[in-house]
């Protein structure tokens, strides 16, 4: 199989690029890099997010420590007002961002907050030229629409691994429910931001599964989480992924999708610190000043690495 020969690409070679000692993992990147410049050029979209409604989730998925079951010591006060999440998107808009996520705890969208999600990304838009994009669990159709229609540029709902895998991450809702929400969103035409988690025991076989799901919901954004072992997740610690396999996973999730903006998240400090050059070759979006329950790198460290090997950041939406 040549390494550039994209078009449609068999499970098997998929699964080749993940474990295929016979493939260079250099040659990998620079075959991922002709992709990248080809559909994103050298621009890099930074992403922040905003930890909207930490803990209260009723959800048991064990990667999470906002679970119902973690043993993590959260402070949970209760969902941000609207103000301070637009004037957290400001500042956020200032420091490069152009993509802001919203993020809330929970298992589905109320109408309660719908009507609160709506106002705030319309302040948010009023003040800023971000792309605004929300998580908040499930959603159906109409609640797609209403997002939309507020100006919601994209509804952030990982897969997270793959359809074999799921029952040993989560109980408390299936990977069917998954689905439905990217299809709601996909029948009324909101786009989507979907990735994965890799790392928390799942197989190749289970990450290239995910990426073929992927592609064929036709999702326009594609985050990848490298799974940080965090202080009171039921899932605990799990076997340590090495620089190759991450850059890897990396590769295949560019060449097998190569149009879909691929965005690297969680984990890029842990596992890809010291080759954050060639994954800069492979990724055309990052995200920044951290995560849900961890910190990540400042801004300034990683806008300068980016701007040190040519590539520029572009702020306004695509």
């Amino acid at each position: 199989m040549p390494i550039d020969s994209l078009a449609d690409l068999s499970f098997q070679e998929c699964l080749r690029i993940l474990e295929g000692r016979d493939l260079d993992t250099r040659e990998l990147v620079g075959a991922a890099y002709c992709q990248r410049t080809a559909h994103f050029g050298k621009q890099l979209s930074v992403h922040m997010i905003n930890n909207a409604h930490n803990g209260h989730c009723s959800e048991d998925c064990r990667y999470c420590v906002q679970s119902r079951d973690s043993r993590a010591s959260l402070v949970n006060e209760g969902a941000k007002s609207e103000d301070a999440i637009v004037r957290e998107a400001v500042r956020a808009s200032r420091q490069g961002a152009g993509c802001y996520g919203i993020v809330f705890s929970g298992r589905a969208l109320f109408q309660e907050r719908l009507k609160k999600v709506s106002a705030v990304v319309r302040k948010i838009k009023e003040e800023t030229a971000l792309k605004v994009c929300v998580s908040a669990g499930f959603v159906d159709r109409e609640q797609s629409i209403a997002l939309k229609e507020a100006g919601v540029d994209r509804l952030h709902h990982n897969l997270n691994t793959s359809e074999n895998f799921y029952p040993q991450i989560c109980t408390t809702h299936s990977y069917a429910d998954r689905i439905r929400t990217v299809e709601a969103c996909n029948a009324v035409g909101l786009p989507v931001c979907s990735g994965l988690i890799v790392g928390m025991g799942e197989s190749s076989e289970d990450i290239v599964s995910t990426a073929m799901r992927l592609k064929e919901l036709g999702v326009t954004c594609v985050p990848v989480n490298f799974y940080i072992p965090l202080e009171g997740s039921t899932l605990g610690e799990r076997p340590r992924l090495s620089v190759d396999y991450c850059l890897r996973v990396l590769c295949l999730f560019r060449l097998i999708n190569p149009r879909a903006e691929l965005c690297l998240a969680a984990g890029r400090e842990l596992y890809l610190r010291t080759v954050q050059p060639l994954v800069l070759q492979i990724v055309d979006g990052i995200f920044m000043n951290g995560y849900l329950n961890v910190s990540g790198d400042e801004r300034d460290d990683v806008l300068e690495i980016a701007q040190q090997f040519g590539f520029s950041i572009v702020q306004e939406p695509r």
